[in-house]
């Protein structure tokens, strides 16, 4: 089950570090439990940041056309930016997976080191057509 809640918010930062109160949150919940969290934040009309976190293989087709169509549609934006710490490959190859496009290195970052920055464009996005609508 997906849902959107501020109540997904503590899941999210207990990983990824706090985010700004302007942050919308989509979950999916199994058997009563939280197994993954996104968030979108920073958007001003033209941009937003996206982050993630959750157990694996917790995205699903449905999450991310329901994430990507809040993020184009409903927001308007033509880009997503995520920001992935060097030292996860998993969470890379999962962004590259989803369609991000690695387009930079924040040398020193983060505390822990190098981050990525990946970026996504609205036409990019290739798991269903409802983002290009």
């Amino acid at each position: 089950m997906l849902i959107t809640d501020e109540s997904l918010r503590p899941y999210f930062e207990d990983v990824l570090g706090e985010t700004t109160d302007k942050a919308r949150f989509i979950g999916r919940i199994e058997n009563d439990k939280v197994i993954g969290v996104a968030a979108v934040f920073n958007y001003d009309g033209h941009t937003c940041e996206v982050g993630w976190t959750g157990e694996k293989g917790w995205i699903n087709r449905s999450i991310l056309i329901f994430l990507t169509d809040y993020i184009y549609k409903q927001l308007g934006c033509v880009r997503a930016t995520a920001l992935i710490q060097a030292n996860n490959p998993h969470a890379a190859k999962q962004a590259e997976k989803i369609g991000f496009v690695r387009e930079g290195c924040l040398r020193e970052g983060a505390p822990s080191g190098d981050v990525w920055v990946y970026g996504m464009l609205k036409e990019e996005f290739r798991y269903g057509r409802s983002a290009r609508r």
